[in-house]
């Protein structure tokens, strides 16, 4: 599939026509509700987040009595791993930008950004880096893989069973097959 896109236009060129993202598929599939500024050059290793993650799971466990701000520092943690190695991915292997710690310094806040949009951008960057650059795929893969499952049609194959499904539910989290 990545061979079949065209930088120039940001679009799949296929034998039966041209596909492309759109933010209503990233709505679609995976329900996302844009970063300011994308600048910045810090990075984190991912292992060592994931260790300090566990760790801090095991020794001191979030429950009804912890206090708030140990609370929402886990949950900056968990977001900061979601963002950096999971919904804007690199192809450094390891390494996790530090750049969005501003997006997840005002919980309130965080939730009111279109993160939508900035994956789906993002995802278009690395896409293109790939023939600019001859870089790796980076971004949100899953996105690209539910997608060419969900909208391409030749790659679609028939659900085996149907699942109880909730109304407002993602095909993202739909997908059983």
């Amino acid at each position: 599939m990545i061979e079949r896109w065209k930088p120039e236009t940001h679009i799949f060129h296929l034998p039966f026509g041209e596909v492309t993202l759109t933010l209503q598929d990233i709505q679609f599939l995976f329900g996302f509700p844009a970063p300011k500024d994308f600048s910045g050059t810090s990075c984190l290793y991912i292992r060592a987040l994931v260790k300090y993650i566990q760790q801090q799971a095991v020794q001191d466990p979030i429950t009804d009595d912890t206090p708030d701000d140990r609370v929402q520092g886990m949950a900056r943690l968990y977001m900061l791993l979601i963002l950096g190695a999971i919904q804007f991915s690199n192809t450094s292997g390891n390494r996790l930008s530090l750049r969005f710690l501003y997006f997840i310094i005002d919980l309130d806040e965080t939730g009111t950004y279109n993160w939508g949009s900035a994956v789906l951008a993002y995802l278009y960057h690395c896409l293109c880096q790939i023939f600019i650059e001859g870089k790796k795929l980076g971004g949100f893969v899953p996105l690209l893989q539910v997608w060419i499952w969900e909208r391409v049609l030749p790659f679609r194959s028939i659900p085996k069973c149907i699942v109880r499904v909730e109304p407002l539910m993602s095909y993202g989290r739909k997908w059983t097959r």
